[in-house]
């Protein structure tokens, strides 16, 4: 997915989409681990949708702390929440 696409989509939405890639890249570790993964390019492309994603859930965490915009603030804090839980896990 392009990052221009993941920019239309709500904090919500891109939290899921981090918790599909995340479960996907554990599933191919896995199958590389045991010698099942044939295809070791979708690895790296499953760790560059992660960065994707990352990227532009910090973006929107610097966009909304910028704008003074009150009708901003449940976004801004589910978006502060799941950067929190970011780093929690790496």
């Amino acid at each position: 997915m392009k990052a221009s696409e993941m920019r239309d989509k709500s904090a919500d939405e891109l939290n899921a989409e981090l918790l599909k890639l995340r479960e996907q890249q554990f599933k191919l570790r896995m199958a590389k681990s045991t010698g099942q993964l044939g295809q070791t390019h979708l690895l790296k492309e499953t760790q560059q949708d992660i960065a994707r994603v990352k990227t532009v859930l910090q973006q929107k965490v610097e966009r909304l702390m910028v704008s003074t915009d009150k009708a901003c603030a449940p976004e801004y804090r589910a978006v502060w929440l799941v950067t929190r839980w970011i780093r929690r896990l790496q």
